[in-house]
């Protein structure tokens, strides 16, 4: 019993021996020697079986007290010629802080087929941070005053440009609200014909054309409706070809119009409109003759109680 767990630990040790030397790790510089202040890369490479799983070290802003990491780009994946996975890391280092710096080694986290995770190390990397030769035996010259340099078509150029673009801003809403500002639009022009005789006419032949029985509800509440809006345009002097239902409504309330109207059935008729124009409404047969009929009473209404006053 004993010489079998004797073996089998012994093969778990091998077997842990070899995984490890599948993966390897190590970290390089660009060069050995660095400006202060200047920048240069440190490269990570793991060289490892495809599939198996290798976390790279976790960095912040620093590798050592006296470098910092400027940036680290994305581990980058390429496959060798055995078809092993190669995976390169740059990090762009500098230092401020002349003399020899040491990188100490870095830690990566491998997981093995058996879920153990192994740590590996790179090696160490030594960096020798170097000052600016300053040449001691010239004089120390004196601070250099700002240069004059000459102003150019190019350096007023952006404000050229944004003082145009200033003025178009104000011209446009000084346009703008004088718009919204503007008194509601009057009809001017009246038809040769009475407008309640147009409107009569207009609709007797929507109701000869026979359109919703046919399935083109559309059509026919849209010329119910452009029939209905041509009336109150030259009737009342109200614009409403380019209006919505609720604008058209509102301007009768506006012009104290709603109580010397029916106003109850303008209102249904242009909704039961829209829904069928822009909802793609579905109204029983009842409803359409309903909408033809409300038209004829709003038109008859209006010639009755407003015009005979």
């Amino acid at each position: 019993m004993i010489k079998k767990q004797f073996s089998i630990i012994v093969f778990l040790f091998g077997w842990l021996a070899v995984s490890a030397q599948e993966v390897s790790v190590k970290a390089t510089l660009d060069s050995t020697h660095l400006l202060i202040g200047g920048q240069m890369n440190v490269t990570l490479e793991v060289n490892q079986p495809a599939g198996m799983q290798v976390q790279f070290p976790t960095f912040t802003d620093t590798l050592t007290r006296s470098v910092e990491i400027l940036d680290a780009s994305t581990p980058d994946t390429s496959l060798t010629d055995d078809q092993r996975s190669r995976i390169i890391q740059r990090l762009t280092i500098t230092s401020f802080d002349s003399g020899y710096q040491v990188i100490p080694p870095l830690a990566f986290l491998v997981k093995n087929q058996n879920g153990r995770v192994d740590t590996l190390l790179t090696n160490s990397l030594g960096l020798d941070v170097l000052l600016v030769a300053v040449d001691t035996s010239q004089a120390i010259m004196p601070i250099k005053g700002p240069a004059d340099m000459p102003y150019t078509l190019q350096d007023a150029l952006p404000w050229i440009l944004g003082g145009l673009l200033a003025i178009a801003i104000a011209i446009g809403l000084f346009l703008y609200f004088k718009k919204r500002k503007k008194p509601e639009e009057v009809v001017r022009a009246k038809p040769k014909e009475a407008p309640h005789v147009i409107a009569f006419r207009e609709l007797d032949k929507l109701k000869e054309e026979h359109l919703w029985q046919s399935g083109e509800l559309k059509a026919y509440y849209s010329r119910l409706t452009d029939i209905v809006r041509e009336y109150i345009e030259h009737r009342f002097q109200i614009h409403t070809l380019e209006r919505t239902s609720d604008e058209v409504l509102a301007s009768f309330k506006n012009a104290g119009l709603a109580d010397q109207v029916p106003f109850e059935n303008l209102q249904q008729l242009l909704y039961q409109a829209d829904l069928v124009k822009f909802a793609k409404g579905k109204p029983q047969p009842e409803d359409n003759m309903r909408s033809l009929e409300q038209a004829y009473d709003f038109v008859k209404q209006t010639i009755k109680e407003v015009l005979s006053e």
